[in-house]
């Protein structure tokens, strides 16, 4: 016999009232996770930028030539903690989408369930 098989019409809109619920504040979260990701990922891009700037620049004053490869290296070096930031961010984001993914499957089932308690009770 199947774990649901003993849940009540009941039961099931218990659970999709909470499913329901769960998925709204998942979204209201998602919203702010997004502006966060974005904003991490603007000040990450906007530090590497200054950075390679700031490397080429400190070449130039020494007279010395700064290849591509040592700007980047640079840039990395000196902008460890935004990418690090932007990164968790993206962690957050990923991981709230795919709660939400999960919370719409499980509403899914929940609503199977209720179409075939509806036609076993008709």
């Amino acid at each position: 016999m199947s774990q649901f098989s003993s849940l009540t019409h009941g039961d099931i809109e218990h659970n999709m009232r909470t499913a329901l619920l769960e998925m709204e504040r998942l979204t209201e979260s998602f919203g702010n996770l997004a502006e966060a990701k974005a904003r991490a990922e603007a000040s990450y891009k906007s530090a590497f930028a200054e950075a390679r700037v700031r490397a080429r620049e400190s070449g130039i004053a020494d007279l010395r030539k700064v290849t591509v490869d040592m700007a980047e290296d640079f840039a990395k070096l000196h902008t460890q903690e935004e990418l690090l930031a932007f990164t968790l961010a993206e962690a957050r984001y990923d991981a709230c989408r795919q709660a939400l993914m999960s919370v719409r499957s499980n509403l899914e089932v929940l609503r199977s369930l209720m179409a075939s308690h509806r036609e076993v009770g008709a």
